[in-house]
């Protein structure tokens, strides 16, 4: 029984190693550790920008504007 047990705990001990190791060989790594945090608000924008000409796509008649857009989103 304390064999099994021994084996066991170095099996988990290997497997963590492992993950650890092909964290770092293929460069894998947490959300928040894959953005720069001075890019961010640029994605943000980005994000907005396509969303908007998206709702531009929409509607034709009204004038698109991203204080328009949050304007809508506020009063939804």
């Amino acid at each position: 029984m304390h064999n099994s047990a021994a084996i066991r705990i170095n099996k988990l001990f290997a497997d963590s190693v492992f993950t650890l190791y092909r964290k770092r060989r293929y460069g894998l790594k947490k959300c928040q550790m894959t953005y720069a945090p001075e890019f961010l608000g640029d994605l943000r924008e980005l994000h907005a920008r396509s969303v908007e000409l998206k709702a531009c796509e929409r509607t034709f008649s009204k004038a698109c504007s991203l204080t328009t857009l949050e304007e809508k989103i506020k009063t939804l």
